[in-house]
């Protein structure tokens, strides 16, 4: 497992054909699972605190289609892509995948509560295996502020010591 700077590594990996941090030999089409957690605020405004602005939203430094094209070139053949995006990004998270080569294994259209619009969407994207896409949803409360569903409960009961 490597935590770096994923724009970084994609531009090392770009010039060099290695990824330049202490993966071993590992390079440009080598990973089998990237996983971001990518800003994800387009709004204009931005925070006037430039680190937060850059760690939030996505023109600062770091675009969907940025990421999927520097996934593209650091993933091995069946790597997979996995992240979180808005759901008013969606067309762009698709097209930007399709230029890539890439297709949709796995979305999850992410609801806060029933009756409401849905916020995010999560995603695993591949280029190749023998998959078929997966779609399905989750919300993550009821109707009832803090009464998480059992859904969303099975799902981070590990990460929060409250669940």
């Amino acid at each position: 497992m490597i935590q770096g700077d994923f724009i970084e590594m994609a531009a090392e990996a770009s010039e060099s054909g290695s990824c330049g941090y202490s993966c071993g030999s590992l390079g440009v089409g080598e990973y089998d699972l990237i996983v971001s957690n990518p800003p994800y605020f387009t709004e204009d405004t931005t925070s006037g605190d430039r680190r937060r602005a850059t760690a939030r939203h996505t023109s600062v430094a770091l675009t969907y289609s940025a990421l999927i094209k520097g996934a593209c070139r650091l993933l091995a053949e069946e790597g997979r892509l996995c992240l979180i995006s808005p759901v008013e990004r969606e067309a762009e998270i698709v097209a930007a995948s399709a230029a890539c080569g890439m297709r949709v294994a796995r979305k999850l259209t992410v609801y806060p509560k029933p009756g409401a619009a849905a916020k995010r969407i999560m995603w695993e994207l591949g280029r190749t295996g023998d998959f078929e896409a997966q779609e399905g949803e989750l919300t993550i409360e009821t109707v009832v502020h803090n009464d998480y569903t059992p859904d969303y409960i099975a799902l981070t009961r590990d990460f929060y010591l409250k669940m």
